[in-house]
Formats: structure tokens, sequence, C-alpha cells
């Protein structure tokens, strides 16, 4: 049996991304646990879980992908191979956006905040509509995307 510790020098990755890889393996643990307790052992399942994922990661796939989440903008998205990746200068276009439109927007338009929409078209996963603009406007948020797999164009809530 592989221990917590065994695995994290495991494989020839950077010590944070084999400690996300085994929370994704081992959900009901913790960073502090991992710490804590390096003696603990993975199971079998667990460990050709955590060994499948270490593979995937050195032959370059994104670690978002395995994990299926990234955060933006202060929230988890569901990501996957047929969308796009949010990245940290999105923020910045994001946070861009909302100063703009928040410096056009006079204080007492309030009724215009609530009732405001926001649209993400294209970009693959609607972070854009459902990261940031939540924190400027309290309207829905609408993201519209073409699946890179299937070809097909769908709504994103």
């Amino acid at each position: 049996m592989l221990t917590l510790a065994e695995a994290l020098r495991r494989y020839a990755l950077p010590r944070l991304e084999s400690r996300l890889l085994l929370l994704h393996v081992l959900p009901d643990l913790s960073h502090a646990a991992i710490v804590a307790h390096p003696e603990r052992e993975l199971t079998a399942p667990q460990q050709a879980n955590f060994d499948a994922l270490a593979q995937r990661r050195l032959q370059g796939e994104p670690l978002a992908y395995l994990l299926g989440e990234r955060e933006f903008y202060g929230r988890l998205f569901a990501v996957s191979p047929a969308v796009l990746i949010p990245r940290p200068e999105t923020e910045h276009l994001v946070e861009a956006a909302m100063n703009k439109v928040g410096r056009k927007l006079p204080e007492s338009w309030t009724g215009y905040r609530q009732w405001s929409h926001r649209c993400d078209v294209g970009a693959g996963n609607a972070v854009m509509a459902g990261g940031g603009g939540g924190s400027v406007f309290r309207g829905p948020a609408h993201g519209a995307a073409k699946c890179a797999t299937t070809g097909r164009c769908g709504d994103i809530p």
C-alpha cells in the first residue's frame, strides 16, 4: 500500500498538484489532513485512480480537466475538454468591464443594477457572465457556447 507521503513524492509533479490530485481521489480529506497524517494508506482502487490521474498530468493534460473544475472570480466552474479553461487574465477582463459599466451607472440607478442581464457568448464556459458580473449586477446571467466536442450550440445557465 502507498502512503500519502509516498504518493506526494511518487511523481515528478509540483507538490501542490500532487496534493490536489490526492484530494480529488480522497474527497473526505483536507490539505491539513494530508500534512497531519502522511502515514495514511491509500486503498488499491485509490492508488490506481491517483496513478492514472498523475500519469495523465505528466502527459500534459491540464489539471483543471483532471479535477473537473476551475475557480474563477471566487466561484467554482465545471470544466471539461469541451470548454475553455478560465484563465487568470480573463479575471482582468471581467474587472475592466465591471469598472467601465459601473462608472457609467449613476448610484441612483439601483433599479438598473437589479434587472440587468449579462451575456457571455462563444467563450466556451460562460465564466465571464457567471463569474465577476454577479458582484455588480443582481440580474440573471446567460451564456451560450458551441461545444468543441459535439459542435452543437447550447445555453449555459
